[in-house]
């Protein structure tokens, strides 16, 4: 699962690079237009979006904004897949981890959200091994 997660991260690179080149066009574009345009479109939020579709006249327009928009729209998707994954991966390993040690690991009674487990050790009011040299600990 966490070979999957990296695939659809470097997936999701991808699209951020399309996305940005395309971005990149775009301004270029609305500095051609007009300095003005250009730097409202690099300074103010969201002002790209309604320059490109609104005032944007070039042949390639529909390709500009496919190209960008489907970039931004593809990062998404695959960054959100290779979260997922991730996190499945995680507790696939914190499983696994539980499976070998039973109810615990050696010098620990808990985990927080495992099964039989109850807290994280050197926490307050939870039992494991005690941090020292921190105010309010003993030696």
């Amino acid at each position: 699962m966490g070979a999957l997660a990296l695939v659809f991260m470097i997936i999701g690179y991808v699209f951020v690079l399309i996305a940005a080149i395309f971005g990149i066009i775009i301004l270029i574009q609305a500095f051609k237009t007009d300095t003005t345009q250009g730097i409202l479109c690099l300074c103010v939020p969201f002002y790209v979006f309604y320059w490109a579709f609104a005032k944007l006249q070039h042949e390639k327009k529909k390709m500009f904004l496919m190209g960008w928009l489907g970039g931004i729209v593809g990062y998404i998707i695959f960054f959100g897949l290779s979260g997922v994954f991730a996190s499945m991966a995680l507790t696939s390993g914190l499983n696994d981890l539980q499976n070998m040690y039973g109810t615990g690991m050696p010098g620990m009674t808990g985990m927080p959200g495992m099964p039989g487990m109850t807290g994280m050790p050197g926490y307050p009011g939870m039992t494991g091994m005690p941090m020292t040299g921190w105010p309010g600990t003993t030696q």
